[in-house]
This record gives structure tokens, C-alpha cells and sequence, in this order.
């Protein structure tokens, strides 16, 4: 079995460039020793340097404090900076609508006009737009061409449709579903 020791440290070289830990050419040199089949080893005893260091030259604990403090800011800072652009991507754009409700979204993403809606729209009608949570709603045309006072969510849920400013507004149904008589089993 070969056996190898680590060069002894003096306390004078604790911080030294003759440490070889702080020595690029000297980096953790090992000493290789000879095998022995027979006979006692006699190795160096290795110690911890830090109970070494002279207690003038570790740093109080308010310095210590201001340290870790300064190293909090550097990560947490560069890191919220990263997070929040990133959590906001993925968070669908509130327009400020009235009661909690969401203005409706045709295909390219443009506000639907109810007036403009109802000339490119004929009876019966129903067109996917984005609705509630950026769910897909289908906006129903009435045979008098009036807009249905609900939109259908793709996944059957109703949410109330109103017209706010000119602009179709879908706010959450808590009410009864007025297609089978039982409480909303979205709400």
C-alpha cells in the first residue's frame, strides 16, 4: 500500500503564497512515501490551522453580519430580477375590467366591440374567443342578433357576458345553471 502526507503548514504560512493551497505551482503538493511491509509509519500530524489564527485578526461579529448581508443582496438580488420577468410571463394580462371580469379577446388577441361583433356575426353564431383565465369562451349570437348574456367556456362552464365601454366583458357565473337547475360545479 503506498501512503502519502500532506506538507506541514507553519502558522506563518497560514495566508501565505507558500501555503501551496494559495500557489498555483504548489497547489496540494503530496508526498509520496516509501511501502513498508513491516514496521511503524511515522506520519505528520495534521491539526486545524483556523484554531491558529491569532483572535486580533478574526473579524468581530458585526463585520461578520455585514458580510452576510452583503452576500445575501448580491444572490437575492440578480435573482429576483431574473424571477419576476419570468413569473409575469406566464401570468395572463389583467385589463382592469369592473367586478373581476375579463374583456373578451378575438383570435389575434384585439379587444372584441360588441357593435363590430354583431356586423361580422350572423344568428346562431358561435366563435371562440379568449375568455376567463385565457380560456377559450364561445361568444353566442342570439337569432335577434344580440349578444346571449353568457359565453360557453370550451369546457361547458358559463360565464356571464356583458358589455362594458362597447367592449364584451366575461365575469364568472356563480349563479345556477340555468341548463340543468344545479349549483355551477366550476364555481
Amino acid at each position: 500500500m503506498a501512503a502519502s502526507t500532506l506538507s506541514p503548514a507553519t502558522p506563518s504560512q497560514i495566508c501565505s503564497s507558500k501555503n501551496g493551497v494559495f500557489s498555483s505551482s504548489q497547489a496540494l503538493m503530496l508526498k509520496p512515501t516509501r511501502t513498508r511491509l513491516v514496521g511503524k509509519e511515522k506520519g505528520m500530524r495534521i491539526t486545524c490551522q483556523a484554531t491558529s489564527i491569532p483572535a486580533d485578526r478574526v473579524p468581530d461579529m458585526s463585520k461578520r453580519q455585514l458580510m452576510n448581508l452583503l452576500l445575501l443582496g448580491a444572490i437575492a438580488l440578480p435573482t429576483a430580477g431574473m424571477l419576476v420577468p419570468y413569473a409575469t410571463f406566464f401570468a395572463p394580462p389583467g385589463s382592469g375590467g369592473t367586478g373581476g371580469g375579463t374583456i373578451a379577446k378575438d383570435a389575434l388577441g384585439n379587444d372584441v366591440l360588441a357593435a363590430e361583433w354583431l356586423k361580422s356575426h350572423g344568428p346562431g353564431d358561435r366563435t371562440l374567443t379568449q375568455g376567463l383565465k385565457g380560456d377559450p369562451t364561445y361568444l353566442v349570437v342570439e337569432q335577434d342578433r344580440t349578444l346571449a348574456t353568457y359565453g360557453i367556456n370550451a369546457s361547458l362552464a358559463l360565464a356571464h357576458a356583458d358589455v362594458d365601454d362597447g367592449k364584451v366583458l366575461f365575469v364568472p357565473w356563480v349563479e345556477t345553471d340555468f341548463r340543468t337547475g344545479d349549483d355551477p360545479w366550476w364555481a
